[in-house]
């Protein structure tokens, strides 16, 4: 057995993880060296992907 819900809100969390990961291309190393918060809102979008999967 399987529980249908949570396997589709995993799917949709996938889904706007992948979204965040093309916004964040925009993002040159050099902001991310430079600016804290967006190296800290792309290290938490890269441990919620790990998490994930």
């Amino acid at each position: 057995m399987f529980d249908e819900r949570g396997i589709l809100d995993h799917l949709r969390e996938l889904n706007e993880s992948l979204k965040d990961w093309k916004r964040y291309q925009s993002i040159s190393l050099e902001e991310l060296r430079a600016d804290r918060d967006k190296r800290n809102m792309v290290l938490h979008a890269l441990l919620i992907n790990i998490l994930l999967c």
